[in-house]
């Protein structure tokens, strides 16, 4: 149990025969909580169990109870074994601890935190079923506890689906970080190194912005952005507004998620240039769906707070994944063009455009000139296949600047 690499544990909760035999109908709906478990064990990352169970006879249940109470009168002194066990998709492995807790919350009646203290831990990630019941009500007393907190939207089950979706959007936000199983794989996946520079940059950002002039346009997205010379190429333009660049590079849909403030909503824009996503295609488990899924709440949080911006949804750029590119080894690449080829792009870039226009949005292709009659990016403009030199940023700002 003890690891020295990690200070969080995936708490995975009241997982059971009992309950969830009662809450899920498909074996598709255990798929969240089954890739949560495979997630934390393949980053060594502690798993707990807690389940509720009581000694024969329920000695420890009172009859004022209104949940519990009526468990206690139940003839036959004690529920069967077999619905206390994890259920079998979902069981321990050799090292892994079962906690039984005696109510709804984690905590209570168990030896949660004892093992937490003593294994260093201070950030929990939850999951389990209900959401209104043992995910509520350990988040609380967590929280409390002042444990960094983060919960797995879709590895949470409850009876009522918009008590699900209200604790999630209103009420978890308040003290947890609300993600998806996917974002959370996403984040890990990542060195830990290269999450603190990132970190590092939009703390910087944050500070930038406080000398920043409100209601200009902001370029915002991952390493494409942040390359791109738009300080340079800005002094060309024979206009008076600021072009702030926002691009950090190595960024995921869901790191630009979580850095909105930094990156955008500080500097309150009047205006928006948005490219994200060429990460999350790069990835060896890449889905088009859970791209959609991070972008479509990108611009969902900007209509919220930006409702006047004008936002344009950039297409992804081609890549060029057969020349040969000096002092980049060509094995170092091939990783990722197994999924960034020039037709997941397209793909993509299709996909992305009608999710522009169901916002409102402008989907702009500013790639003209840019590939070869192949569909490849150009080599003279490019530095590793999917990086450009300043020569190809020239030729995306010249079809870019009649949008500003």
């Amino acid at each position: 149990m003890h690891s020295s690499r990690s200070q969080s544990a995936l708490l995975v909760m009241d997982m059971q025969n009992s309950v969830v035999s009662r809450y899920i109908e498909h074996e598709n709906e255990l798929l969240p909580f089954q890739k949560a478990l495979e997630t934390a064990r393949r980053h060594s990352i502690p798993v707990i169990y807690v389940r509720v169970a009581f000694r024969e006879g329920y000695p420890e249940i009172s009859a004022r109870n209104k949940m519990f109470g009526g468990i206690a009168g139940r003839s036959g002194g004690a529920a069967p074994e077999a619905a206390m066990h994890i259920h079998s998709s979902l069981q321990p492995r050799p090292g892994e601890p079962i906690v039984t807790k005696l109510r709804v919350g984690a905590f209570t009646g168990s030896d949660l935190e004892v093992i937490l203290r003593a294994n260093g831990i201070d950030t929990l990630i939850l999951s389990g079923i209900a959401t209104s019941g043992v995910v509520l009500s350990t988040l609380r007393e967590a929280a409390d506890e002042d444990f960094v907190l983060k919960v797995l939207a879709d590895a949470c089950l409850d009876a009522d689906p918009e008590v699900h979706r209200v604790l999630m959007d209103k009420v978890f936000p308040l003290q947890a970080e609300v993600i998806s199983v996917d974002q959370w794989a996403d984040s890990l996946a990542v060195r830990p190194e290269a999450q603190d520079e990132k970190k590092e940059k939009a703390r910087k950002y944050s500070m930038l912005n406080q000398l920043a002039r409100k209601g200009q346009t902001v370029f915002a997205g991952s390493s494409l952005m942040e390359f791109f010379p738009i300080n340079e190429l800005q002094q060309t333009l024979d206009r008076s507004c600021c072009l702030y660049n926002r691009g950090i590079a190595g960024f995921v849909t869901a790191e630009l998620l979580e850095s909105l403030e930094a990156c955008i909503f500080e500097l309150e824009p009047s205006s928006i240039f948005i490219n994200i996503g060429t990460n999350d295609i790069s990835a060896p488990d890449y889905k088009l769906e859970r791209l959609l899924a991070g972008y479509d709440e990108i611009l969902t949080r900007i209509a919220r707070r930006l409702p006047d911006c004008q936002v344009y949804v950039m297409a992804y750029y081609p890549v060029n994944a057969k020349a040969e590119f000096p002092f980049v080894p060509r094995e170092s690449m091939e990783e990722v063009f197994r999924t960034r080829t020039n037709e997941a792009i397209r793909e993509a870039n299709q996909a992305i455009g009608l999710l522009a226009a169901k916002h409102g949005y402008a989907f702009i292709d500013v790639n003209e000139g840019l590939a070869d009659a192949e569909g490849n990016l150009k080599k003279e403009y490019a530095v590793d296949g999917i990086h450009m030199l300043p020569s190809g940023y020239a030729v995306v700002w010249n079809n870019l600047k009649k949008y500003l």
